[in-house]
């Protein structure tokens, strides 16, 4: 078995809205690619090698660095070695990119991390 990094963004109210949607989409997903291979469904009995998001149980918050976009401080989180979301058996990780301009009310929520396949 392998780890895929993931990626996701979700504009919600709360980042706890943002993960329940994206698991709940990252299921769908994996329902659709393998409904013909198992009918029982038994593929999501045991996410923990979706792959994806829904490998994830959970979400810790991490706080860009003075000066720094959500989006930069996403990219500089997965391309270091060192960071605990990059290791299969943590929570995913999620930064706050601010409000939404097209959804009063909603921000917009960045989940990253890697996932074992």
């Amino acid at each position: 078995m392998g780890a895929h990094e993931f990626h996701n963004t979700k504009t919600a109210k709360t980042a706890q809205e943002a993960f329940k949607l994206l698991v709940e989409e990252a299921k769908e997903e994996l329902r659709e690619r393998f409904e013909d291979e198992d009918e029982d469904g038994g593929y999501l009995e045991d996410l923990t090698y979706a792959g994806n998001i829904a490998a994830k149980v959970g979400f810790e918050m991490e706080r860009p660095l003075a000066g720094e976009s959500a989006l930069a401080c996403v990219n500089r989180c997965m391309r270091g070695a060192d960071h605990w979301a990059m290791e299969t058996d943590s929570d995913a990780a999620c930064v706050d990119g601010g409000a939404d301009p097209k959804r009063p009310g909603y921000r917009i929520f960045h989940f990253f991390g890697l996932a074992r396949a």
